[in-house]
This record gives structure tokens, sequence and C-alpha cells, in this order.
């Protein structure tokens, strides 16, 4: 360690680690903004994700009344995000109430400095130490203050955590500037594949159109217990296909052959993908059997070509209804003896698109390996 540094515990660095007032915040309520888990999503404060109770009076809270520099770190969550923190920053004179499920740590600003906390806090080793004392549930995991505050943290004189925090966040924008170009240009070569789709398969003479229900027998899969899905694969098993692709094995299949499947519920509304062999699909899939015998990869895109997401109804829990869609949804087919050829052509876009998808996400997983590189070189004393 460099000389003049320490190792302290988090709790000699703050004068208060605490959780939020208990405040049930309603929706559609107004009054004084509240923080919750999301308003510290994405590694920033959003102001747009902060939850109302209709609180108008803020002085029975103006213990919980968040200041400049305080941070905000998630205890309760998922294991991925746990120990996400983030620092607020005050803005003209706003009252902003710090809510339950969300610690607020207050520097002691002569030993360690907000943004200096919050980039030891985005480490391997910070998110090594916070598993090793967090509790997994059911749906969440959590860890409690009193073995946060027993963590150690590395601590060097203020002008130097200054130096490091100067020299981070000049090179994190570097790096944040490289990623969300590879991020833009993914989204890009996404786009080019559904551009090159939609003119393939722009219907031309000879094409026949027709309702997706007249093209293909569709049927909802079947209602499988969570318990009864394993990740794993075990003797006899067969895999069972969800919305969104593989969900795990099972002991009994419903389905043999090569289907295209739907996702029908939540995000993955309108999801294409392909199942084949022998198989269980969930009530989440809708299984989709052609009346003509044709190449599945065609079939594929012909499906991923409907855009089917944009019939999803419902705002909390979107969903696609199969009598809907079979009902109000025309699909052009080409003819048989070009079937062959248009898949193939499709297939070669494709796999152009995907490899180019690829490569940008190999750069966005390096912009993220880099910043853990430079945050490995600073709080071990070598920038």
């Amino acid at each position: 360690m460099k000389q003049g540094w320490e190792i302290k515990k988090i709790g000699q660095c703050f004068s208060s680690i605490n959780n939020g007032a208990n405040i049930k915040q309603i929706k559609g309520a107004s009054g004084l903004p509240i923080t919750r888990i999301e308003t510290i999503s994405n590694d920033r404060f959003n102001r747009d994700r902060m939850g109302y109770a209709n609180i108008i009076d803020y002085k029975p809270y103006s213990k919980y009344l968040l200041s400049d520099g305080d941070i905000l770190m998630s205890h309760i969550n998922s294991m991925k995000f746990l120990g996400r923190a983030v620092v607020y920053k005050k803005r003209n004179n706003e009252v902003i109430l710090h809510g339950m499920n969300l610690l607020r740590l207050i520097p002691i600003n002569d030993i360690i400095l907000s943004y200096y906390a919050v980039l030891y806090f985005r480490t391997e080793l910070f998110k090594k130490d916070i598993g090793a004392i967090s509790h997994q549930s059911v749906n969440q995991a959590s860890f409690n203050i009193t073995a946060l505050k027993n963590l150690d943290i590395p601590v060097p004189p203020l002008a130097e955590q200054e130096r490091i925090v100067e020299i981070l966040d000049r090179e994190f924008e570097r790096i944040d500037a490289l990623k969300a170009n590879a991020e833009q240009n993914l989204q890009h070569a996404k786009d080019l594949f559904q551009s090159a789709l939609k003119q393939e398969l722009q219907p031309k003479e000879g094409w026949i159109t027709m309702k997706l229900g007249a093209f293909a027998h569709m049927k909802a899969g079947d209602f499988i217990k969570a318990s009864d899905i394993k990740d794993e694969y075990f003797e006899g098993a067969y895999p069972c296909y969800g919305g969104n692709g593989l969900r795990g094995y099972v002991k009994e299949p419903n389905r043999n052959g090569e289907y295209c499947l739907i996702g029908r519920q939540g995000a993955l509304c309108g999801n294409i993908h392909i199942a084949n062999g022998v198989f269980r699909a969930t009530e989440h899939a809708v299984v989709v059997s052609p009346y003509q015998k044709m190449p599945i990869k065609l079939i594929y895109y012909l499906l991923v070509a409907l855009n089917l997401n944009q019939y999803s109804t419902g705002a909390a829990q979107p969903g696609l209804s199969v009598k809907n869609i079979a009902d109000n949804v025309s699909i052009s087919v080409p003819p048989q003896d070009i079937w062959n050829s248009v898949a193939l052509r499709l297939g070669v876009i494709e796999s152009n698109c995907t490899a180019l998808e690829e490569n940008y996400r190999k750069t966005i997983v390096l912009c993220d390996d880099m910043k853990q590189a430079l945050l490995r070189k600073a709080f071990n004393g070598e920038l």
C-alpha cells in the first residue's frame, strides 16, 4: 500500500449509515419526492424515478432530508445490484426525502470524499465483500448495516482522493463515450437486419397475403409449475421452452418436431425463437404450426418481420391474444419455388448482422473491463 494510505472500516468513514423513512408511496400521488430503489438505477441519481405520498410538509421528516454529498446505496435488491451506490448532488433548493430500501451514507468530510467512496464501491473487490455479507432469499438478496460498517476500505489523504477522482472521472468519460458509440452501433446493426428483412419480404408478384390464422395453427403452451422446471439437465429430461427460448428441463414433453414459438407475456411479447426435437412449451409461448411445409428459418423470418409486439395489450403486464393476432394480423408468403432461396439470402444477411452485433457487444464488455482495470490500479495506489 502506498505511503500515507490507511485501511479503515467503512463505519469509521461515515457519520451515519441508515435506512430511510418508512413511507408508503402511492401511485399517482404528488408532493415531495421520495427516493426508492429505482432512483439509483444505471449508477446515476434519477429524479424522474422517485415515489410520492402526497406529503407537503417536510418538517415531520426533517431527519430524512437529503443533503448535498450524501451517498445512496442499494442493500435490498437482486444480488447483481447489491452495493450499487451514487452521490446525491443537490440542485438549488430542492427537497427530497430519503425513503426505505436505500441506505444513506453521510461521509465524514475530513476523512473521505463522497465521489472517492462511490468509485471504491464500484470495484470488484467491494462487490466480492458485499457478496460475502449478503443473504439470499427467494426473490432478492440483502445485507445489514452492521456488516457493511465492518467492511474495509482503503483511505488515502484527501488530496490523493481528489487526484484519483479527477483521473478516473476523465478516463471514465472517455470510456463512456466509446461505450455509448458501441451501443448505438449495436442498435444500428439490429436495425439493419430489420430493414433488410422488411425489404426482402416486401410482397411481390405471386406472393399470397393471408391472415396469420390461415397460415398456421397457433396454440399457447401448457401451464407448468416453476418448481417442475429444472435448471440443469437430468436423465430422461426434455427441454422446456418459454417466451424467450430454453427455460430448463422437465420430465414430460408435449411436442415433437420443428416449431417457431412466439413470446406472449410481458417484455417477451412478440419475441420469436425456434424449438425442435422432443420438447415442452410453457403457457408463456405460442406454438406456431404452419399449414404449409416450409423451411423453419423462413417461417422464423416471416414471423419476425411482423413485429408482433405492437399488438400486445395491457400496460402493467403486456400480453398477446392468440385469437387477436390470428384473426387480425396478415402475413405475406412467397411462392414455394423460392422458399429456399429467400431463406438462404436472409440467413446470410442475418449472419453478417449478427457478426457486427457480436463485435459491438465485445466492445461494450471491453469498456466495462477497462473501467475495472483502472479501478484496480487506483485503489492499489498505482495511478
